[in-house]
């Protein structure tokens, strides 16, 4: 990538007034970027943004401006690009992501409402995109925190049932596992309980999965399959 910088800054400087300078400009940046240079990377794409508001890579540095300016928490300005983005001619591929990643702008901004509106759309106008289950992962999450709790299942049990090999798996089957328990279907609780545990979950969620498969199975008075989790929790997470 380095190498791919000096050879865009060579055309930008010695050609000017050439029509390579806006594809070089946008080549830079996207080098910059992925050598984690955001900061760089936001200011290169702003020139062509500011600078050449009618060329065919305009969109497309809006949306490679918003992915910095998210790894630089400027979560604002995020938005304000992909609202930009969705505004211009951009194809789909282009708006998908902008859609997508201004909801997770939204997540960090804890705007539970506009993540459930941004995701949803996204849903609805582009049922192909490639992290569907992110997308209802989140909306799981934001639905919680509007006390939506049906929804918010609803969405987990999406990623558990159409995403087997999601990272977001095994947490999905928790919070349903969860959702169970609550209303004290104890004996569904422990199939998704289990299901989790197979979904092979971090350590922290492992040991929060364990020590309530324990309880479910307590509640049923199975108490030597609950002694059994119980004593498993403490040999794996003996802190």
């Amino acid at each position: 990538h380095d190498k791919a910088i000096e050879d865009y800054k060579a055309v930008i400087e010695r050609y000017p007034n050439s029509v390579y300078v806006v594809p070089s400009l946008y080549g830079k940046a996207w080098c910059e970027l992925r050598l984690d240079k955001h900061d760089v990377a936001a200011a290169t794409f702003t020139v062509v943004i500011d600078n050449h508001a009618q060329h065919e890579l305009h969109a497309a540095s809006l949306l490679g401006r918003l992915i910095c300016r998210h790894q630089l928490d400027e979560f604002d300005g995020v938005i304000e690009d992909a609202n930009a983005v969705l505004k211009s001619t951009a194809d789909n591929a282009i708006k998908m992501e902008a859609v997508y990643q201004r909801g997770l702008a939204e997540v960090a901004l804890k705007k539970n409402e506009a993540v459930v509106a941004s995701f949803t759309s996204l849903l609805e106008d582009y049922p192909k995109f490639d992290r569907i289950d992110s997308v209802l992962y989140e909306l799981g999450w934001a639905y919680g925190e509007l006390e939506e709790t049906e929804k918010s299942i609803g969405m987990f049990d999406r990623v558990a049932k159409e995403f087997p090999e999601s990272q977001f798996l095994a947490d999905a089957h928790f919070r349903v596992a969860e959702s169970l328990y609550g209303n004290e279907e104890y004996v569904d609780s422990v199939g998704r309980y289990q299901a989790s545990l197979a979904a092979k979950p971090s350590d922290s969620l492992k040991e929060n999965v364990i020590h309530k498969l324990g309880w479910a199975f307590y509640q049923q008075d199975e108490f030597a399959k609950a002694q059994e989790q119980f004593e498993s929790q403490l040999n794996c997470f003996n802190n």
